[in-house]
C-alpha cells in the first residue's frame, strides 16, 4: 500500500511500485479508484479493531461475572484459579 498526504480536506494518496529487475522506485499519485480502494480497507481495518476490542470486553467481563458467581458459590481465589487456570487477579 502507499502512503497518504493530507491536502486541506482531501487525502492524496502516494503509490510506491519497485521494480525489482531494474531496482527503480517510483512514487505516483493513486488513481481514484486505487484511492477508493485503500479508503475502504482502511474503514473494514477499523471496523475490524472495533469488533476486536469489543470482543475482547465481553470476554473479560464474562470472565469477572464468572469468577464473581464462584465467589458468590464460597469458593476462595485459590480455588477459582485452580477451576479456571487464571491466576485471580487483585
Amino acid at each position: 500500500m502507499g502512503k497518504a498526504i493530507t491536502v486541506s480536506d482531501e487525502e492524496t494518496f502516494i503509490i510506491c511500485e519497485f521494480n525489482c529487475a531494474t531496482g527503480v522506485q517510483v512514487e505516483r499519485e493513486a488513481t481514484p479508484e486505487e484511492a477508493e480502494v485503500i479508503r475502504a480497507s482502511r474503514e473494514e481495518s477499523l471496523r475490524s479493531q472495533e469488533r476486536h476490542e469489543a470482543e475482547l470486553a465481553e470476554r473479560e467481563e464474562a470472565r469477572q461475572s464468572g469468577n464473581q458467581k464462584l465467589r458468590d458459590l464460597g469458593l476462595t481465589e485459590s480455588e477459582i484459579a485452580a477451576l479456571t487456570g487464571v491466576p485471580i487477579e487483585a
